[in-house]
């Protein structure tokens, strides 16, 4: 009888770990509600790229920033302008690093060249941003010609950013560390192994465009392509050794491009991607014959890759971004099948846990 007692103990105590394996393996799907946020008329014909405090900027030559809450975008400031004359730039790209320092480099229209990049205390303040003393500028004309660079990049320390491309004479790497101060470019070891049939010029190519690299400021960092549907977390060492810690997604690498493509936002904790695949009314997409992909379904990670939830939203949309404090997400379009203008959806996300 005691055995049979054991036996029947042990039955329920594995049967009560294995409920909770299971329990505990359960992705928390849920579905939010939005709002609409008003936009100041005057901001309808700039193009919003991030959020930095309280600014939302955006960008249609010159770079613009505007007071933004889960409510309103109220009329935008024009911050920076696009020219060759003295404190004006080509085309911009435009970080800021964990101190909240805006950093702004400065590209050539044509080609990949890097000409200077201009370090602006205190960037989520407009009148700070025009105040042209205070600003630190690094010339970069000295640094190598690069192929094609992604759309962003990530400060690492006070001397040194990370972005997606390589010198076009190391084309064989998608991430490279530049140092502002000294001018010197360095390339990470990483070169993907995959199916794609081509050049090496054109492998870079279709990496390194319409790609992004983010960092959680604790030594990790997410590569994300929309258009190849690919991305990954990674980590390097003081030797530029690279090693991946999680494929999120990777596609195959056909000529015929996937019907669903990624857009993404991180902190330092979580990282969000926008999964694209209908048009502006949700309805899903067979065929690529249609530039504009909207989305409302955002999967969760951590940054060890482990996926954490997954959210539905009620309206679709092409990017999201994140409110400074975290509590907010902003669903973004530049553009819709029904007008021209651009709009925002805000979600609380304290609602999605």
């Amino acid at each position: 009888m005691k055995k049979n007692i054991y036996y029947i103990l042990l039955f329920l105590i594995a049967l009560f770990y294995s409920c909770s394996d299971q329990t505990s393996s359960v992705i928390n799907e849920i579905s939010i509600k939005g709002q609409a946020v008003k936009i100041d008329s005057t901001n309808r014909y700039i193009d919003p790229k991030t959020i930095f405090g309280d600014v939302l900027y955006a960008w249609n030559m010159d770079l613009y920033g505007g007071k933004l809450s889960a409510k309103e975008w109220q009329k935008s400031d024009r911050l920076l302008a696009s020219g060759s004359g003295h404190d004006e730039f080509g085309y911009m790209i435009i970080s800021r690093d964990k101190n909240g320092e805006l950093y702004v480099l400065n590209r050539s229209w044509v080609g990949a060249k890097f000409l200077s990049l201009v370090k602006i205390p205190h960037g989520d303040s407009i009148p700070a941003v025009k105040d042209k003393t205070k600003w630190e500028r690094y010339n970069l004309k000295e640094t190598p010609l690069f192929g094609p660079s992604g759309s962003n990049f990530t400060v690492l320390s006070d001397s040194t950013i990370l972005v997606t491309g390589a010198p076009t004479d190391d084309i064989c790497h998608l991430f490279s560390i530049i140092n502002f101060k000294s001018q010197k470019v360095s390339t990470l070891d990483y070169w993907p192994a995959d199916d794609m049939k081509c050049d090496d010029k054109r492998k870079n190519r279709r990496y390194v465009e319409n790609s992004v690299v983010l960092g959680n400021n604790k030594g990790k960092f997410l590569y994300q392509n929309g258009v190849m549907r690919n991305a990954f977390i990674f980590s390097f060492n003081e030797a530029n050794e690279t090693s991946i810690i999680s494929n999120l997604y990777s596609d195959s690498f056909s000529e015929k491009r996937p019907t669903e493509v990624l857009a993404c936002c991180a902190n330092e904790d979580r990282i969000y991607m926008l999964l694209r695949d209908s048009d502006c009314k949700g309805n899903k997409l067979k065929e690529w014959n249609n530039p504009f992909i909207f989305g409302n379904t955002i999967e969760v990670f951590d940054w060890d890759g482990e996926k954490q939830q997954i959210i539905h939203l009620d309206k679709y949309g092409q990017y999201i971004m994140l409110s400074e404090d975290n509590k907010t997400l902003y669903l973004v379009s530049d553009y819709s099948e029904e007008t021209t203008e651009p709009f925002i959806f805000s979600y609380n996300l304290e609602n999605a846990n």
